[in-house]
């Protein structure tokens, strides 16, 4: 009612875009690396096969490049944007007053288009029987669940550690020799091929649930597939 009578309330629109995000400020959370050190990390993360990373063409080389700052999956009802706040500002609105404080922060969005908004607002409905489904869905619980969901998918559970490090954890829970060896194999090739979905690129069909299995094992023992380069001289990185 501030900016126009003409809007009417909030209360009589509808949503077709919806977007969940949480800044992570790297200082405040005493991480121990720099944000492009937490960016090349998130880039070597997963990429569900419903998924595809957003690149645009490069002049200098003449292929196709993703972004150095930011990961950006989309599909037809969800884009996943991760990116470094700084350099994103910097780009695209170098005015803004805040500007500083944003040298430390990355940002996680889920951004919801439209085809998922119907299918939440219907389970929403149905679950719930909820008045005001738009309410709902804006809300803190409804905001965590999905974010969670997709950090959790994407990103991976379980701290960062060098290779030598995310070995000798797995050594240290005396699992079968099977396991024990399959964890580490899945380790060694998601660093020879800097990637957790590169690493997954080279798999056959038969190998893929084994895979995603690990993934998981990993998880449960605290540890992302994805290890620290050790040029970097860091041993660990909480996630």
């Amino acid at each position: 009612k501030k900016i126009s009578p003409i809007l009417g309330e909030f209360s009589s629109y509808g949503l077709n875009r919806n977007d969940y995000c949480i800044n992570f400020d790297l200082k405040e959370l005493d991480i121990g690396c720099d944000p492009e050190q937490m960016i090349e990390l998130m880039k070597r993360s997963y990429c569900p096969e419903w998924f595809t990373e957003w690149m645009e063409y490069d002049k200098d080389s003449h292929r196709k490049k993703s972004n150095k700052y930011s990961l950006y999956l989309k599909n037809n009802s969800v884009d996943i944007n991760c990116y470094y706040k700084f350099k994103e500002l910097c780009e695209d609105f170098i005015d803004c007053p805040s500007l500083e404080n944003s040298r430390s922060l990355i940002r996680f969005e889920v951004q919801c288009k439209y085809p998922k908004i119907y299918s939440m607002a219907k389970i929403i409905k149905n679950k719930s029987g909820a008045a005001n489904v738009i309410n709902e869905m804006l809300s803190d619980d409804v905001s965590s669940d999905i974010i969670n969901k997709y950090f959790n998918r994407i990103i991976q559970k379980g701290d960062y550690y060098t290779l030598d490090m995310a070995r000798n954890i797995v050594g240290l829970q005396h699992f079968r020799l099977k396991k024990e060896k399959r964890l580490i194999d899945t380790l060694n090739q998601i660093n020879e091929c800097r990637g957790i979905s590169k690493a997954k690129d080279n798999l056959q069909d038969g190998e893929l649930e084994d895979f995603r299995r690990t993934l998981r094992e990993l998880a449960e023992i605290g540890v992302n597939p994805v290890t620290i380069p050790r040029e970097w001289g860091i041993k660990h990185i909480p996630n």
